[in-house]
């Protein structure tokens, strides 16, 4: 699945984590692997598949952050859900106060209309790691819109 995905070859590359999933639906890798690549495919369905890979990572993985947060990121980048992605992105950082899950929190918030809660996470985010240059260019982008 991963050489086929790094020949650009994203159809067969689902293929082979399906197949994966058959054998083992509780293998979280594989099922991240799924969700993210058919956010990346051109099918219409493509949304669905990707959130229902997701969703099975998470529950394989209860004590985990990334599903959640992967998740909540694909309710925000399809505009849907936004009020869970906020509430899976909460989840994500009481499990771990990573910077990239106070980014995705960040997000989830600017999705749900929570502009001040965006910024605090963003910043929080880019105070966890000072270091991340996109980090600080979506807060100064966010300041900026005051």
């Amino acid at each position: 699945a991963a050489l086929c995905e790094r020949a650009g070859r994203i159809a067969e590359a689902i293929a082979r984590h399906e197949e994966v999933r058959a054998a083992n639906p509780r293998n979280v890798l594989s099922l991240l692997a799924l969700g993210q690549l058919y956010m990346r495919s051109a099918r219409p369905d493509g949304s669905a598949c990707a959130e229902a890979a997701l969703v099975q990572a998470a529950e394989a993985a209860p004590g985990r952050s990334y599903p959640l947060r992967d998740l909540a990121l694909l309710y925000v980048r399809t505009n849907r859900n936004l009020g869970e992605a906020r509430a899976l992105a909460e989840k994500a950082v009481a499990i771990e106060g990573s910077a990239e899950n106070y980014c995705a929190l960040s997000r989830a918030c600017y999705g749900a209309g929570d502009r001040a809660a965006a910024l605090a996470m963003l910043a929080r985010a880019v105070e966890l790691a000072p270091e991340n240059q996109d980090y600080r260019r979506a807060l100064a982008r966010l300041q900026a819109k005051e």
